[in-house]
């Protein structure tokens, strides 16, 4: 997700992605950790861009062409495929 406002928040990421479907959580090392206490997988890279991960590929594959150009907070968002790099991990 690209081209985010300067106040943006993963807060108001989900909000409007979670319409789609599941956001995934944070998994924690310890337990007694409630799931609902798990942050959400939202990752912000520099000002104005940042990562999601749905728990379903489909809603994943689906949200480009759900959101790509919606208006947040008064800037147009661009939503693309993550695309994984050559020779960075699994």
């Amino acid at each position: 997700i690209s081209n985010l406002p300067k106040q943006c928040t993963s807060e108001s990421i989900v909000e409007v992605f979670k319409n789609l479907g599941v956001i995934a959580r944070e998994r924690p090392q310890g337990r007694g950790v409630f799931p609902d206490m798990m942050p959400f997988r939202v990752k912000f890279y520099g000002n104005d861009d940042c990562l999601l991960q749905y728990e379903d590929s489909h809603a994943a594959h689906a949200a480009p062409s759900f959101f790509d150009g919606y208006e947040l907070d008064g800037s147009q968002i661009k939503v693309e495929m993550a695309e994984k790099k050559p020779n960075q991990g699994l």
